[in-house]
């Protein structure tokens, strides 16, 4: 996708952990937005319980969207926000945690 220079494109770093119970709420309030100019990155830190198959069926259901999914061993929040970074495409970064929502 070609980018015109007056447009604004960020990428949300969604880290998480064990977040089965939230990520699907979670990934749902971003797409519920009206702006449209994002990236999602998810970074996995090592989960050990559905949260995996979640946000692989996530994807999977909305192929439209641009996400990209990483997992890693678990080495904490920080660790997993430096990989997000990595990842990044954008200079812009929101940082999202996963158990939050944003609002319509």
């Amino acid at each position: 996708m070609k980018k015109k220079n007056n447009e604004v494109w960020f990428s949300i770093l969604i880290c998480c952990y064990n977040s089965e119970q939230y990520i699907l709420e979670t990934l749902l309030s971003v797409i519920n937005q009206t702006y449209t100019k994002y990236e999602i990155i998810l970074i996995n830190d090592g989960s050990i319980d559905k949260t995996d198959e979640i946000i692989k069926s996530f994807i999977f259901n909305n192929p439209k969207i641009r996400i990209k999914y990483f997992k890693i061993k678990n080495a904490g929040l920080p660790n997993a926000r430096n990989e997000g970074l990595l990842k990044s495409s954008y200079k812009w970064i929101a940082l999202l945690d996963h158990d939050d929502i944003w609002e319509n």
